[in-house]
Formats: structure tokens, sequence, C-alpha cells
């Protein structure tokens, strides 16, 4: 309870360290530890004296500004930060102070009052004075003093170290310390982990891949803390019959330290951990078996795109009226994703009896990847990863995705200002620069479904009523179900249904433009719902299909000999459409049909030239 009147308490102090953050860029309350993964993002590459301006001079002061613009949303995510530490570490440190005020025998004004002063002596200059941190202090104040001998300096700190720490209170302020960089995924990892990021800082192009490891070795490790099972029955085991007490001391585990501390705060939060971790384990189970949460979806992009086309979105919770995205409500956000991955795998895998045990592990090995690396913060790993399965398919965007990371995130998040709403199928690194630079992005190739429509991006929650600048500050994103019947259909099949080959008789038709700028591949995938057989269009085509009794009489789902019969269906329609659109596009690309004409030929002289030896 005193906690809860703490936090309140605690707003002011927190406010003014998000302001100094703010405005500085950096942190008051934990200097060192900070941020520690920002390297790349956290500092400002455009400012004056990087591209030959010089400070102080009009071209330096505009690289500045841009700079701080564009850096904009990362300050804005320290600021937050900071403000989220602050309000842990001071209302939980007031909160513990005023406890030991009422256990000395003081009422609760006086413990109240004692407590503020003793804040005065822990916060100085809004740091929090961990024992590490004081003792530099007084170093500090002993050179400033002209003691320069380090055992002098030693025997000062000695005698005057009330002074600079209240010794009274160091278990309290360590533990509050540790618990608001917890919060903020802002621990500073141990030896191993220390050893890792020394590798990725090594690496060359190592932060680019993995630039926020700190974050993700911590959302890993507050997800196996909080499922932590094994220690828990190990320590109520030994506890109960005796067995293995010895073992127990020397554990590296952080529930059996906590248990083997001997203070009951730390016992009954580690018991909490668990048991909280456990029950939204548990509810995240309940809301995947039954549809109301999803995980990463298909594996192919195809079906992927044509669900999201429909207004399904991964990682997200159903509402009645469309999809929001959880992703970024981590450490929670993983136990949903580990539990409807599962069931997504499970799914996938059947209900195979005899082999119910290698499905569950499967789908135990697929869920904590696909959680782990559909992160933002290791999303790179999984780009390596998918390339390294697939070079042939995968290589070319991973490389356009690491080149379009030039243009900074708060300068292309700026692309939805200018009203640009389409998602881009970019094709080479020009294009993939175009697509994230504001006022060029229009002219990318914008991606579309397999009726030929343009498909939008994914919003932020309540972006459709703010406007797409809130939009820009609030990372969940959200999608609207779609009440077409086609999408609806197309979701239901879960089916990726190919689009137009891009290349033809080794021809890129997206190296081939109009007058327009228009590529022929892109032209081709537009006329797809433009052309029309016997008055009728592609769209009312199958819209009449998916309607039709004898349609909705044939099985939704497939067997080992294929697809299920409604996709087939639909392939022949589209198949018919597609070639009456190929031969538009062959009409509006004469170069192009003229050079496709004269490879066909060509090829088909080689093929008769291979029989005729053959028949000798």
């Amino acid at each position: 309870m005193h906690k809860v009147f703490a936090l309140g308490d605690s707003v002011r102090e927190a406010a003014l360290a998000a302001w100094h953050t703010a405005k500085t860029n950096t942190s008051r309350f934990a200097p060192k530890v900070s941020f520690r993964d920002d390297k790349i993002s956290g500092g400002n590459f455009i400012r004056a004296g990087v591209f030959g301006t010089r400070p102080g001079s009009l071209s330096g002061t505009i690289a500045d500004y841009t700079g701080n613009a564009i850096g904009s949303p990362t300050r804005l995510i320290r600021t937050v930060d900071e403000f989220s530490k602050v309000m842990e570490g001071r209302s939980g440190l007031k909160a513990d102070l005023i406890m030991q005020g009422l256990d000395e025998g003081l009422d609760v004004p006086a413990a109240k009052a004692l407590a503020e002063k003793r804040l005065d002596k822990i916060f100085v200059d809004g740091q929090l004075q961990t024992e590490k941190v004081a003792k530099k202090r007084a170093i500090a104040r002993a050179k400033e003093l002209g003691i320069t001998d380090p055992t002098a300096q030693r025997t000062y700190v000695k005698e005057n170290w009330e002074e600079f720490f209240d010794t009274s209170a160091s278990q309290v302020t360590q533990r509050n310390f540790d618990s608001a960089l917890e919060v903020t995924m802002q621990t500073p990892p141990g030896k191993i982990g220390r050893a890792i990021q020394l590798a990725i800082d090594t690496i060359p192009l190592g932060r680019y891949v993995m630039p926020f490891y700190k974050t993700s070795a911590n959302l890993a490790k507050a997800v196996g803390q909080r499922l932590d099972v094994p220690s828990m029955a190990r320590h109520m085991v030994a506890n109960k019959f005796g067995v293995g007490l010895e073992g127990l001391e020397n554990s590296r585990m952080r529930y059996i330290q906590d248990m083997m501390s001997g203070d009951p705060d730390r016992k009954a939060e580690a018991v909490g951990r668990v048991v909280t971790g456990l029950g939204i384990l548990s509810f995240g189970g309940t809301l995947a078996a039954s549809g109301m949460i999803t995980g990463r979806g298909p594996k192919g992009r195809d079906e992927r795109e044509a669900m999201m086309d429909a207004g399904w979105l991964p990682y997200s919770i159903r509402t009645e009226n469309g999809y929001v995205q959880y992703l970024r409500m981590d450490p929670f956000a993983s136990f949903f994703g580990l539990m409807a991955d599962g069931f997504d795998s499970m799914r996938m895998n059947g209900d195979d009896d005899e082999d119910i045990a290698r499905n569950l592990t499967d789908a135990m090995l697929v869920s904590i990847a696909n959680n782990f690396t559909s992160r933002s913060f290791l999303q790179g790993l999984g780009d390596i990863i998918s390339a390294m399965e697939d070079p042939e398919k995968n290589m070319s965007w991973v490389v356009e995705r690491y080149a379009g990371a030039v243009v900074p995130n708060g300068l292309s998040q700026v692309v939805a200002l200018t009203g640009d709403e389409s998602l881009k199928e970019t094709h080479g690194i020009f294009e993939r620069l175009e697509s994230r630079t504001p006022g060029f992005s229009e002219g990318a190739t914008p991606r579309r479904n397999m009726l030929g429509e343009v498909i939008d991006r994914s919003k932020s929650y309540g972006e459709d009523s703010l406007g797409a600048f809130y939009g820009m500050f609030v990372p969940i994103a959200y999608r609207e179900v779609s009440s077409d019947v086609i999408r609806r259909e197309l979701f239901d099949l879960q089916h990726g249904f190919q689009p137009p080959r891009a290349k033809l008789a080794g021809i890129d038709l997206r190296d081939i433009q109009n007058s327009k700028g228009q590529s022929a591949h892109d032209r081709w995938a537009e006329l797809h719902g433009k052309v029309t057989i016997n008055g009728r269009t592609l769209r009312q085509d199958l819209s009449g299909l998916v309607r039709s009794a004898a349609y909705r009489r044939l099985s939704l789902s497939g067997d080992s000999s294929g697809p299920s019969p409604r996709v087939r269906l639909i392939q022949t329609v589209l198949r018919r459409y597609r070639d009456k659109a190929f031969d538009q596009t062959l009409r509006e690309f004469p170069g192009f049909a003229e050079e496709l004409s004269g490879r066909e030929q060509l090829r088909t002289e080689r093929l008769q030239g291979l029989r005729a030896l053959r028949a000798r």
C-alpha cells in the first residue's frame, strides 16, 4: 500500500528526470548502464562535424537540427524509459524506507518524513546512490580536496562514508535499483552476456544485425525466470525432505537464490514471479485455443499476406472489428506468443496420436524460435537465418532491408504523413531507399494482392481517428477485419496464390517500364483486376464463385493429394484472367513483346536442333 502512495509522490521527480533526458539525451538515474545497446541508433549520425560541416556554421546548424529531428523517436523512447526507471526505483525505495521507519516504532507521518529525508541523501542530482556510485563520488571529493595517494583516498572514504552513503538502506537501495533496471530491460549482462556483446561489437556490422542484444537477453531471462518450475520443485523437495540442500546454497538460479536469502520480501517475490508467469501462460493457452490470439501464422509470405489483406495480423489479439498487435507488451507478450505459436504448430502438424510427442516437441521449438526472432530487436538475426536457409529466395530482400536502414526510421515514418498508405514491393537497393524516403515513396512499386489491388500498410491503433502523426508515436499495429467476401475466403483457405512471374525467358519484367515509370510486372499485376472476360472482372467472377452453393459444399482443407478443391477452382479462374492480363501487357509494352517473341523463337529453334541431333 505504501508503494501505491509513493508512486504518486514520485511523479514529480520522474517527470524532472524524463525532462532532463529529453533535453540532453542522457540518463541521470543510471548513466553508466542506460541505453547500452543504443550505440548505433542512440547518437545522431547526422550532426555538425560528421559530414565536413563546421559546428556553429549554417550548414552545421542545419545538420544538427536535421539529426535531432530524425532521432526524436529514439529520444522519446529514452525519455519514457527514464520516467519508468525513476518511478519504479524511487517509489519502491520510498515504500521500503517507510516500512523501516514503522519497524523502528515510528508512526506513519514520522516514518514518511524520515523516508523523505533519507531519500535526499540516497538521490544526488537525480542519480540513485548505490554503494558503488557513492564510493566513486567519495573518491572524487577526496581528489577535490587534494588527496591524491590511493591509500589516503581509501582512508578518507572510510572515515567519511556515512556522509556519502546511507548504510542502513544499502540493501533496499540496491534491490530497488536492480528492480528499476529489470522493469526497463536494462539489467547489465553477466560474464557470458558480456562476452557475446563484445563479439557483436567486434564483428563487422554485428550491431546492425543485433542492435539490442541486452534487451533481448533480458527479455529471455524475464520469461525464463517466470517459468522456472524446475527450480521451484527442486527447492520444495529439498525443503520438505532435506534432499540436496547443500547444492541449493551454490545455485545460480534466481528463484533458489531468493528462497535461500532469508529475506521474506525476496521469497514472496520469487514465488509471485513463477505463479504469475504460469497464470499468464495458462491464460494465453486458453486464448490461443479459442482463436482469440494469433501467432506468427503460415510460414509462406504469400499465405500471410493473403490473410493480412483480409485484416489478420501476426501476434495480435482478436477484437470485435479487427486485430490489435500485442508484440510491444513484453515480457507478457512472450507468454501469449509462445502459446499461440505452439497451437499453430500443432494444427499444422496434424492430430496423429502416434506422433503426438514429436509434434509437441516441434511445436515448442518452433514457438520459441518464432517468438524471439519476431521481436524488432532480434529481427535482424531472424533475417540472417532466413537468408542462410534459402539464399536464392531470401538473400536479395535481406540485403535490400539492410540497405534501406540507411534511411533512419524517424524519417521513414514521415512517409505516412505524405498520404502514401501502400506497402511496397521493392526490387533492388535504390527502390528500397526510395520506398522509405518521404516525397519519393509514391514512385516505388506498390504491393498488390491476387486481384491486382494495392495492399495498404497496417496502421497504429487509433490512427484512423487521431491521424498519421499520432501513429508515428504509437507502435501498436491494428488491422480491421475486411467484410469483403473474397478476402474472407482467402483468409479461411490460408493458401498462398502465387503472384505473376517476375522473369520470363530470362527477361526481368521489373526492369521494363512504360512512359509513366510503371514496370511491366506491376502493370501485369494491376491488369488482373481491370481486364474483363464476357463483360465480367476477376472480382465479379470470384465473388460469384465463392457464393455459389456448389463451391460452399467443397471441403475447405486439403489432403495428401493436394490443396483444397476450392483452391483449385480459384486457380482455374485466376489463370484465365492472368492470361488475359498478360496479353494486354504485351500490347502496352510492344518492345517487351518483340524481345519475348524473339527469345521464344530462339528457344524453339534450339529445342528443334537438339531433337534433330538425338534422332541421328
